[in-house]
């Protein structure tokens, strides 16, 4: 993960946790991680896998351009 993005991880983790409501520990239970790791995250000590980020997203069913803090402005094209 480039520099820059695992920076703004722990920024982006902190809002979307507080405009969800949602504590150190009731994330770490959504996830199946520590409270203490989910800490770490959310300060910025630890720097996320890949995994991680996944399963973060999907714990506060956010889509990850969404998470990272962006709109991806791409339409999904169902086949016909």
């Amino acid at each position: 993960m480039p520099k820059a993005a695992a920076d703004s991880f722990h920024a982006r983790l902190t809002t979307l946790m507080a405009e969800a409501g949602l504590s150190d520990a009731d994330l770490a239970e959504k996830v199946g991680t520590s409270r203490q790791h989910v800490w770490r995250l959310r300060t910025g000590k630890r720097k996320p896998y890949w995994d991680t980020i996944c399963a973060v997203a999907d714990a506060m069913n956010v889509g990850l351009d969404e998470f990272r803090g962006k709109k991806s402005g791409k339409k999904v094209v169902q086949p016909t």
